[in-house]
């Protein structure tokens, strides 16, 4: 989408340090990433990872993704 390409310009999607895609939609049965955390180039991922279970899964139709940081 639009608003994508335009994050992605400038910032950087914390989920490229995965391998494979976190899926978090819907929550459910999490079929496509359509959830992103970016950031600024002065930042480091050290993890990122959806949150799945009951709560979350009931909470809302997205999982929540999660991204432990570390300012560089």
């Amino acid at each position: 989408s639009a608003p994508h390409r335009l994050a992605v310009a400038h910032l950087r999607d914390t989920a490229e340090t995965r391998r494979r895609e976190l899926r978090t939609f819907p929550s459910a049965r999490p079929l496509v990433q359509i959830d992103h955390i970016f950031v600024s180039a002065h930042f480091v991922v050290e993890d990122i990872t959806t949150v799945r279970n009951d709560l979350s899964r009931i909470a809302s139709d997205h999982l929540p993704l999660v991204t432990s940081l570390r300012l560089e």
